[in-house]
């Protein structure tokens, strides 16, 4: 058997935490929580030009061109499941691991160590959160804004070299051990004042999360419809997309008004 291809990329490995214990105890509601999550993934995959590698039971496996894409991704991720907890009774939770490294390409496969450092710094991460190895801490460092926490030289199962890795912290949360805990700042504007994009991307964040909330919203509404679970996560969206352009005609005129008086406080 040869390689198909080898190359280096930033490789994502994610978890569901405690995936067994929940379908245990609700089945039907575990079922559910995975439709969404593997909709959740694959999404947000695309959108930060990854590529979905296999699924092992409720783990992912996805490279991308960049530690930069990796990283917006998981964090992308774990924000919308903050999201979604919010509505839920308990907790679903996910862990991700991110490596850059050398991935090669069998048949319908991979393998390499890459893959391997990136499986093990998920199954180091707390639930919840992501843990990165230095390779991607240099990548993104000074590129995206992050508080992260340095677990210093670890060893992880089956790789005979120490990694460094670090935890980046979702907002609010406080190491649980004493630690390096270091503010990584994103790019720096010689201009202070808020640029028109600057704007517009905060502006488009404060809509992506009305957008989350009625995704959540239609997702609840459709659970209990058995025929939904036959659709495809590309099937899911496209419908609530055509909801949604149904609706422009009669939220156009508000929306433009409220964003041309949200951009022109902060830019004034």
């Amino acid at each position: 058997m040869t390689p198909r291809d080898h190359r280096l990329a930033a490789i994502v490995f994610t978890d569901i935490v405690g995936f067994s214990r929940l379908m245990e105890q609700d089945a039907n509601r575990t079922m559910q929580f995975l439709e969404y999550h593997n909709d959740l993934i694959v999404h947000w995959a695309k959108e930060h030009r990854g590529h979905v590698i296999k699924t092992i039971g409720d783990a992912f496996l996805m490279d991308f061109p960049t530690a930069m894409d990796a990283v917006n991704c998981a964090l992308a991720i774990q924000s919308s499941m903050r999201l979604y907890n919010e509505s839920q009774p308990a907790p679903m939770q996910l862990r991700i691991g991110i490596h850059l490294g050398d991935i090669y390409y069998y048949e319908n496969d991979a393998l390499g160590e890459g893959i391997n450092i990136a499986s093990r710094l998920q199954s180091l991460s707390q639930p919840g959160t992501i843990t990165i190895s230095r390779e991607v801490f240099n990548q993104v460092s000074g590129k995206i804004a992050l508080r992260v926490e340095s677990l210093g030289q670890v060893n992880l199962k089956n790789i005979s070299r120490e990694i460094h890795a670090y935890r980046i912290l979702p907002e609010g949360q406080s190491p649980d051990r004493e630690a390096s805990v270091e503010q990584v700042a994103g790019p720096q504007h010689v201009d202070k004042k808020p640029t028109w994009k600057s704007v517009w991307n905060e502006f488009s964040d404060l809509v992506l999360n009305e957008i989350h909330k009625e995704l959540r919203h239609e997702r609840q509404k459709t659970a209990g419809n058995s025929s939904s679970s036959a659709d495809t996560g590309d099937a899911w969206f496209s419908r609530f997309r055509e909801m949604r352009l149904k609706q422009i005609d009669e939220n156009a005129r508000g929306i433009l008004g409220h964003g041309i008086s949200y951009l022109g406080v902060n830019l004034i």
